[in-house]
This record gives structure tokens, C-alpha cells and sequence, in this order.
């Protein structure tokens, strides 16, 4: 599960045992949270859960990942879970800038081609991506299960595709999406996508 819970889970003054009792209700085991705000760790003991602070204050996204499962290890931006005696799967969290956020380029019709727009994009999150897929890249190439999880801030080119275009979504237009093409090129595979191929049937928005 990919959870942005708002500056600490509590910014609107609500308990933060609310935040825990949505994770319940969908009965996840392992959490990417975003914006944890110095609250991933009470919401772990809510929970039940191990909880490792993959960014931590006072970095504006801070991430950490919840899980019923014991750690094994910890990476730059992960942790390696036991799932069983036999069985560990490594997962990754991420919370990539928020701006500029070129979806709203393209709404706003702010731009000439939309090659400035994937241009802006590839710059604004690029190096922060590249650093995660370095560690990534090994564990896939050495047959591990990774997982990646978290905010995205861009949308997928799974998603914005000449099918979907054509049905007069996201502005009528194609987009290659260069955060989400990195992922997949690194070898992973988008979960809803894999699910729900069909685009124009399902078109989801797996990107944050």
C-alpha cells in the first residue's frame, strides 16, 4: 500500500489513529508512507507493525515503510522483509518533487510542445529516481522481488497513452512520462497495469 497521509496523518486535527484505522480497513501488510511527518513510528505501534524511516525529518517528503513483517536489512531508501523462513521481498519508497507539476502545464496549455513538458519533467525528478533504481537494479538482476511504493508526483505513460488519448482523456493527449518509462525499463513491472492492461476500460491512476 502507497499512502500519502498529509504532513504527519494530522494536519487537519484529526487522530492520527484514524490514518492507522484506514490501514486496517484495508487490511494491508506493508505501507510506504509519505509525508510521515515524525508520526510513522507512532503509527507503527498503533499498528503493530516494524517501521523503518527511510527519509526523515526534517526533509519536507519524508518516507518510511510500515510492515507487519520483521526486517531483515535496510538500504539508502528500503528494507529487505521476511516473509517467511524461505521467503524475503525488498521494498523501496520514494516521494518525488511536487514542482512543478507539468500536468498542470498541460491543462493550463503552458507550453509550445510537449517535448518541453517531458523535458521539465525528466529534470525535476530524474536524479532523485535514478539514485533509487541504483539500488534497485541489482536486487531485480539477481532474481530478488522488490517492490516500489510511494508518491510519484507524475503521472504513468501506462496510463497517458494514444488509446486513452483518443477517448479524449488527459487532454487528448500521449505522453511518455519519463519517471514511470525509467521504472519499467529498470525491469518492474506496473501492478495495476499488470492487473488491468486494458487502458481505456480501466484508466486508472496509478501514479500517485
Amino acid at each position: 500500500m502507497s499512502f500519502n497521509i498529509l504532513y504527519g496523518g494530522t494536519h487537519l486535527g484529526q487522530p492520527l489513529e484514524q490514518t492507522a484505522a484506514v490501514i486496517r480497513l484495508a487490511r494491508a501488510d506493508i505501507v510506504v508512507v509519505c509525508e510521515q511527518g515524525g508520526n510513522a513510528e507512532p503509527l507503527a505501534d498503533w499498528l503493530g507493525f516494524t517501521c523503518h524511516i527511510v527519509a526523515a525529518q526534517p526533509h519536507r517528503q519524508s518516507v518510511a515503510v510500515l510492515s507487519r513483517y520483521p526486517i531483515l536489512e535496510t538500504f539508502a531508501s528500503g528494507v529487505r522483509l521476511e516473509l517467511d523462513s524461505q521467503q524475503s521481498v525488498c521494498v523501496f519508497g520514494v516521494h518525488l518533487t511536487s514542482f512543478p507539476y507539468q500536468p498542470y502545464r498541460v491543462r493550463d496549455k503552458a507550453y509550445t510542445k510537449k517535448e518541453e513538458i517531458l523535458d521539465e519533467a525528466k529534470e525535476t525528478r530524474e536524479q532523485e529516481l535514478v539514485a533509487v533504481l541504483s539500488e534497485i537494479r541489482p536486487l531485480i538482476e539477481a532474481g530478488e522481488r522488490v517492490l516500489l511504493c510511494g508518491d510519484f508526483n507524475e503521472p504513468s505513460h501506462l496510463d497517458w497513452t494514444l488509446a486513452s488519448a483518443r477517448e479524449g482523456r488527459h487532454f487528448g493527449l500521449e505522453m511518455a512520462w519519463p519517471c514511470s518509462k525509467q521504472v519499467t525499463e529498470s525491469g518492474m513491472e506496473d501492478a495495476y497495469r499488470a492487473v488491468f492492461p486494458d487502458v481505456c476500460r480501466y484508466p486508472g491512476y496509478t501514479w500517485t
